[in-house]
């Protein structure tokens, strides 16, 4: 049997393309390769990868991330295609790290939404003080004015009463959707800054911050998990 790390590699990525083929039988030989492979060669870079790829479709999130960390000790480089496609494809737990809550964009996002909606309140408030003031008048002359000047007053007192309220309730409703929709884009993959976005794609400059990224993702996924076991 080869002794060679590399062909070792290489044959576990072929017994590793079967069993995610469905050929699930495949995947122990794909470990005994790849653990025979890093025996001999500790720190190749290609035999981590592969590792850390293993790992992930066991759901061992945190331990894939540990081997990424030594991949990157070897090629700072070599993690970012994989940890990028790790991201991808758990972009709503991304959408939870400290890298996109704390941006100071979304952050301002989410206070400016918070105000929004304090204002269409108050808005709303205001304007139905003001117009209940306003019907006061005419509710005053409809009940003293004759038949026709009191069925004018009357029919304007309504108005007014009525404007009252859906006035208020337009106010408070327009400034929610505009609030709302700030929430969305502060959440939203769509809406990616440009450093969000160069490290869901793996080019950030710093390495480091991959790695990161990928850790507390794996930190939600885990946890995620628990909460499923115990319900």
């Amino acid at each position: 049997m080869p002794e060679n790390p590399h062909i070792q590699v290489q044959l576990a990525v072929v017994y590793s393309d079967l069993a995610k083929a469905g050929k699930t039988d495949e995947e122990k030989s794909a470990w005994d390769r790849l653990n025979r492979a890093l025996l001999l060669q500790p720190d190749l870079v290609e035999a981590l990868l592969l590792k850390a790829d293993l790992l992930l479709r066991r759901k061992s999130w945190l331990a894939a991330v540990e081997v990424w960390k030594q991949a990157m000790a070897e090629d700072p480089n070599s993690i970012r295609k994989p940890i990028a496609a790790y991201l991808n494809a758990h972009s709503d737990a991304f959408m939870l790290t400290d890298a996109i809550v704390q941006h100071p964009v979304r952050t301002e996002q989410r206070r400016n939404a918070r105000r929004g909606k304090r204002l269409a309140t108050l808005a709303g408030v205001a304007a139905f003080v003001v117009l209940c003031l306003m019907s006061t008048p005419f509710v005053s002359i409809a009940s003293e004015s004759s038949s026709t000047g009191a069925t004018v007053a009357s029919v304007i007192a309504i108005i007014f009463v009525i404007s009252a309220f859906a006035v208020p309730a337009v106010i408070r409703t327009n400034g929610n959707r505009r609030s709302n929709r700030l929430e969305w884009e502060a959440g939203s993959l769509a809406w990616l800054q440009p450093d969000e976005r160069m490290i869901l794609d793996g080019i950030t400059g710093d390495p480091d911050r991959l790695l990161n990224a990928a850790w507390q993702v794996a930190e939600k996924l885990r946890r995620r998990e628990q909460e499923v076991r115990v319900e």
